[in-house]
Parts: structure tokens; C-alpha cells; sequence
């Protein structure tokens, strides 16, 4: 399962741990996380563009760690004014000549890290950061977005305007908004990489393919053996959904051993042709709509 948490509960987890080990420390260790997962993108030329913030510090310190193993990216800033852990890192690397404004920037490169807004951003872009956005999508690169493609909502996954990452490296817990409303157009493939960040209470887990374990069937068994279930619905407006909801008979995928689809009597005729295993059960109605009968479900 992968852990999912909201962006106080993000910054909660990161101030108990940077009280522990500093924020600079923790600030590294993201950069070298994802460092090691850009492993297979170096040797092609890297554009790194930065924001003012801690994911933009983020970006400083893989620039330096990029430096120090002998590559030659570019670091693009979208603004002078630093966090303390941005500047911390800046001015280790601010004599190198390929440090530029983003004015300057002409997304040519083979691959551009987006390290411009975190997870903690919420509300509306600025018009300057909205065009340097529109111009990474514009792009030919492959793009990788730090933590969280900038401008999509860490808590809601709304994005009124947003970086399209091919891949979104998270740091240490997936967010809501990477699954929410639009984050799963923007975030590409998620990887997450853990940097020591304590779950300092419960998170939200997001349930994987290999989680799902069934048990393997005994020869001697039938299908009441593995219990029923049931689809309750339509009515004489509405007998589309429930159509649709059986036509995937994702009950018997999932292991049930009898699926049936309860509707009212006046549907019968539109809903058999559809049928393909569920048993039909007909529920009492009043003029094409569902009359409530305890009985009946039961």
C-alpha cells in the first residue's frame, strides 16, 4: 500500500523530523533521493528550474550534488528571493556560470527537473510562473516533477494551471492530490522515495495491485461457498447505470460466488437482454421507482 498524507499533515511530519536531524540535512537528502532516481537521465543535457521555496531549494541542492559528480546541468531560478535552505545551498554553487534567470531559460533541454511550487501550494499561479509552466508543457522534454508537479493542489489535485510531469518524484508519502480530481493527468508515473520522514500519526493508504491476495479455491466447493453480492438500483428515468454497473460483473472478478442485480419489476424487460450471469431479483416500486421493502433485502 502506498502511504498518503494531506499537506498539514506533510508539514507536520517534516517539522518533527527536521527538530531532529535540520532542515538543511533533510533538504539533502531529498535532492540525493532524487538523484538517485533521475540516475537513467544523466548524460542528457538537464535543465533544473527552480522556485523561490524549499522545493526550489530542493533543486539548488541536486544542481550542487549534479556539479560535484561532474555533470553539467542548468539551474534556472524563478526568483531572487530565497528561502534559508535555498540560500543555504545556493551559495555553495553561486560562482558556477550556469546559474541563469529564468527569462533567460530556452527549454531546449532533454530533460527538465520542475522544482518551482511544492506541495505546499495552494490558490492561484502567478501570471510569471504561469508562463514558465506553459512553456515546460510546450516543451519537448521529458519532465520530472520534485514532490508534486508545480501548481497542482497537494490535499485536492485541482490544477488550474500545472506542470505535466512524464514522472513525479515524491518524497516520502504520496499526497492526496496526486490520485484526486485532475493529478493523476498531471503527475505521470509516481515513484516514491523515503528520505527518514516519520509518520508521526495515522496516514491514508492507497491500496495497490499487490496488495490484492485471494486465496487459491478448494476443489470441493461451489459458489455459495464465497459468499454473494448484490447491485441495487435504476428506475424508470435512469436504467442506464445500473446496465453498466453489471456489465463488469466485478462482484464474481473479485472472488463473490453469486452476483445478483436487484431492480425494479417495470425494468425487468430492459435490463435481461443485458444479463449474463448475475441472478435477477424484483423489487417492489411505486410509478418506475424503488419502494423500500426490508423483506426484500434481507
Amino acid at each position: 500500500m502506498i502511504n498518503c498524507v494531506s499537506i498539514s499533515q506533510m508539514q507536520a511530519f517534516d517539522k518533527a523530523t527536521i527538530d531532529k536531524v535540520g532542515s538543511t540535512t533533510l533538504m539533502l537528502r531529498a535532492a540525493k533521493a532524487v538523484l538517485e532516481e533521475i540516475k537513467d537521465l544523466l548524460g542528457k543535457s538537464i535543465y533544473i528550474i527552480s522556485g523561490g521555496g524549499n522545493n526550489g531549494g530542493d533543486g539548488i541542492a541536486l544542481f550542487m550534488l549534479l556539479v560535484e559528480a561532474g555533470h553539467k546541468p542548468k539551474l534556472y531560478l524563478t526568483s531572487n528571493k530565497l528561502s534559508q535552505d535555498s540560500q543555504f545551498f545556493f551559495d555553495k554553487v553561486k560562482d558556477n556560470k550556469n546559474i541563469f534567470d529564468i527569462s533567460l531559460c530556452d527549454y531546449k533541454a532533454d530533460v527538465i527537473i520542475d522544482c518551482i511550487l511544492g506541495t505546499g501550494f495552494q490558490g492561484e499561479v502567478k501570471e510569471n510562473i504561469k508562463d514558465v509552466i506553459d512553456r515546460i508543457n510546450s516543451s519537448n522534454a521529458y519532465v520530472v516533477s520534485v514532490d508534486i508537479p508545480s501548481g497542482l493542489n497537494g490535499n485536492n489535485g485541482v490544477a488550474e494551471c500545472a506542470v505535466r510531469a512524464n514522472k513525479t518524484i515524491a518524497i516520502q508519502f504520496a499526497k492526496y492530490g496526486h490520485f484526486l480530481n485532475d493529478g493523476k493527468d498531471y503527475i505521470g508515473t509516481l515513484k516514491v522515495k523515503a528520505i527518514g520522514i516519520d509518520a508521526i500519526e495515522k496516514c491514508a493508504n492507497i491500496v495497490e495491485n499487490k496488495d490484492i491476495i485471494f486465496k487459491a479455491r478448494k476443489s470441493n466447493s461451489n459458489k455459495s461457498t464465497y459468499g454473494k453480492a448484490v447491485i441495487i438500483g435504476g428506475c424508470k428515468n435512469y436504467v442506464g447505470a445500473i446496465k453498466i454497473a453489471n456489465m463488469g460483473v466485478s462482484s464474481l472478478r473479485v472472488g463473490a460466488g453469486l452476483n445478483a442485480i436487484a431492480v425494479p419489476q417495470s425494468l425487468l424487460s430492459a435490463i435481461l437482454p443485458n444479463i449474463i450471469e448475475s441472478t435477477i431479483i424484483c423489487l417492489d416500486e411505486v410509478d418506475g421507482y424503488l419502494k423500500f421493502n426490508k423483506k426484500q433485502l434481507n
